[in-house]
Order: C-alpha cells, then structure tokens, then sequence
C-alpha cells in the first residue's frame, strides 16, 4: 500500500506481463486515485469484490487503482523481462536494465491514438 501512496495523479502506468506470459507491457494509462475496499465497509461505491471483477484466488486485492486514457499496446510488442518480487515497480530503478523509453512511448500514443474505452 505504501508504493500506492506514492503515485501522483497524472503519472503513468504501464501493465506489464510476466516472463511465462510473455514479458510484455500490454497497456498504459494515466493514473487518477486509488481507493481501499475497507473504507467501503457497507455499501462499495468505488470498489469490486474479486469475484465481481473476475479475480481468481483469495488474495486480499482490496486497494483498487483508477485511470484514464488507457491505450493497449499489446501489437506494437514492447517486451521487458524485469527480475523483482515487487507487483508495482518504479521506472526510474529499472529504466538502465533493458527497457524501453516508456515515457516517450506514452508521449507518441497520445499524440497519435485515441484511449481504449470500455
């Protein structure tokens, strides 16, 4: 939780696979909050229960992050393998092993691609 609290509204995230499924960044997005299920403790207006969101485990995924502009870039093939326990990981620690420019990526597909909506 402490990594969530640290993303500003406006930063950018990039959805990464693992190496076993490709080791591919399959989308980005531009981040606006994040909210916790247990502040919902009655009705959850903000927040999905895991099997409403389709969610396969037991894992306590209650912190749930919101975004916009989401853009796939699944086909364009950005492939990344990156050797860390961490779920949400920084760019700046990782930028010099291997990975592509991300921010000059996300700069190109917003002047040129309209955001996935769903």
């Amino acid at each position: 939780m402490t990594k969530v609290k640290e993303i500003q509204k406006g930063d950018i995230l990039w959805f990464l696979t693992s190496k076993p499924y490709g080791g591919k960044f399959i989308g980005m997005c531009e981040y606006t909050c994040y909210y916790d299920r247990a502040d919902e403790p009655l009705i959850p207006i903000h927040t999905y229960s895991n099997n409403e969101q389709n969610w396969k485990g037991d894992e306590d995924w209650s912190i749930q992050m919101h975004y916009t502009n989401l853009y796939i870039t699944e086909k364009q093939n950005l492939g990344a393998v990156i050797i860390c326990g961490g779920v949400i990981l920084e760019y700046e620690t990782f930028k010099d092993r291997g990975l592509p420019d991300l921010y000059n990526h996300y700069k190109n597909f917003k002047y040129y691609a309209e955001p996935k909506i769903f």
